[in-house]
């Protein structure tokens, strides 16, 4: 897999949302990408800070000028693409 440890494929040899769901949370950041499992270190505590700090500014901006609503949830591109936003 690229570059992660093993998970179990589904029948069509990709893995899926269901797959990642399964991830458990060991520290470590997981992404399935076109249905291969991505492994790499969580983000510093400095990057933490600062994506952070730009998460607050667009949310004060999205929320006066009353744009859309700003959230972490895993985005779901596709069944075989579930991706982890850094925090």
């Amino acid at each position: 897999m690229g570059g992660g440890a093993y998970m179990p494929a589904t029948q069509t040899g990709k893995l899926t949302y269901a797959d990642y769901a399964h991830i458990p949370d060991d520290g470590l950041r997981h992404e399935i990408i076109d249905g291969e499992h991505y492994v790499s270190p969580s983000p510093s505590e400095r990057h933490q800070r600062a994506s952070g700090a730009l998460f607050s500014l667009l949310w004060q901006h999205v929320r006066r000028q009353r744009l859309a609503s700003l959230c972490s949830n895993p985005p779901r591109l596709r069944d075989a693409t579930s991706l982890r936003p850094s925090s």
